[in-house]
């Protein structure tokens, strides 16, 4: 999506020769899944900054209400220290920044540096700028997000890793991430196949009330779906493990697969059937929780063996039978499979969080947590 804009020193001369596609923008780059204009006329230069504003028109966006087709930034470059950032971002619903606008964040982002043929080179040359981004470009790489997203989210970064002359700024405690958009969204009932009909009313009829989750992506294939939300619904409504325990276990393997809607579901339900709150935050972090219950040590320990093993030792099993019996082991063992199976769907379609903060669960390493 960045380009050099060194070149913005010829986008006068481009508009002049009639690359404008539409009033006020010049043609930056093209792509398969984008098309990228500036606006020459928002170049601004003060001192060792500069501003430039950028438009971005997206293909093959989903025609559901909504979506977004067209998205305008505002960037903002510090010259001297090699760094740019987007000071404010909108989407719109048409083209070209037309339409109703959708989502408007004006909130500057994180500096990122930038490399040479970047957008950068806007600032034009300078020895002492020069040799300064060389160094910072050494000491730590540029963290730069997908393009081509929607939503934005704030983490805060542990101010240890914000010190020393790395540290351009206080924004440098804070870090803007992007949202990539859903696949896989809900289908209209009328909509359906006949046998998607049939699945969902199954689903509505029993115990989830509702098709939602991973159940929107799932019901693409719906003698599939049907079949897997029968074992959810014995998981769920059926399994007699203690619920604390059956929710801790669905949180375990949330973690291992980095699932932010089973984590934002499980969690709670997790704590609601008594489960100790740090021991889940305990489980987000990636570190063993401290204060453990004898079951749940056993839950926790033999869960976490087969995730990173992919089996269990000996001592780790006959404990896990001792407690539980060949049984409990079975529904645990079921457990981590069919969150693993679901993860692995929600993943990939990129489902979303219906409430609260959009990533729940902070990525590992844990070098952010959510604000």
């Amino acid at each position: 999506m960045h380009r050099c804009l060194f070149a913005l020193l010829c986008l006068f001369a481009a508009a002049a020769a009639g690359s404008v596609r539409a009033a006020g923008w010049v043609l930056l780059s093209e792509t398969a899944a984008a098309t990228v204009y500036v606006e020459p006329a928002s170049l601004q230069r003060s001192g060792d900054r500069a501003r430039l504003t950028e438009l971005t028109d997206y293909r093959g966006t989903p025609d559901t209400p909504g979506a977004h087709r067209s998205a305008r930034r505002d960037y903002q470059f510090d010259c001297m220290e090699g760094a740019l950032r987007t000071l404010s971002i909108t989407t719109y619903a048409a083209p070209m920044a037309r339409g109703p606008a959708l989502v408007t964040v004006d909130e500057p982002s994180q500096w990122l540096l930038f490399t040479p043929g970047s957008l950068g080179n806007c600032c034009g040359k300078s020895p002492v700028a020069d040799r300064r981004r060389a160094d910072r470009r050494r000491a730590r790489c540029q963290r730069n997000a997908a393009p081509f997203l929607t939503l934005r989210h704030r983490f805060v970064i542990p101010r240890a890793f914000t010190r020393g002359e790395d540290a351009m700024s206080e924004d440098r405690s804070t870090a803007t991430y992007t949202i990539a958009p859903q696949r896989m969204l809900e289908i209209p009932l009328d909509k359906m196949t006949p046998a998607q009909k049939k699945a969902a009313e199954e689903i509505m009829a029993g115990p989830r009330g509702e098709v939602k989750g991973p159940f929107v992506a799932l019901i693409r294939s719906p003698e599939f779906m049907n079949r897997v939300q029968k074992v959810g619904e014995y998981i769920r409504f059926i399994c007699p493990l203690d619920k604390r325990l059956n929710e801790f276990a669905a949180i375990i393997g949330a973690r291992h697969w980095g699932q932010q809607f089973e984590w934002w579901a499980h969690y709670r339900q997790a704590v609601e059937a008594g489960l100790d709150p740090k021991i889940g935050d305990a489980v987000a972090e990636g570190r063993r929780p401290d204060g453990m219950a004898e079951d749940e040590t056993i839950v926790y320990d033999l869960l976490t063996e087969v995730l990173v093993t992919k089996g269990a030792s000996d001592t780790t099993y006959a404990r896990a039978v001792k407690k539980f019996g060949e049984a409990g082991v079975i529904d645990l063992l079921g457990i981590a499979g069919y969150y693993g199976l679901l993860a692995m769907v929600m993943n990939v379609a990129r489902t979303a969080v219906p409430e609260g903060k959009p990533l729940p669960l902070p990525p590992l390493p844990l070098y952010a947590t959510p604000k």
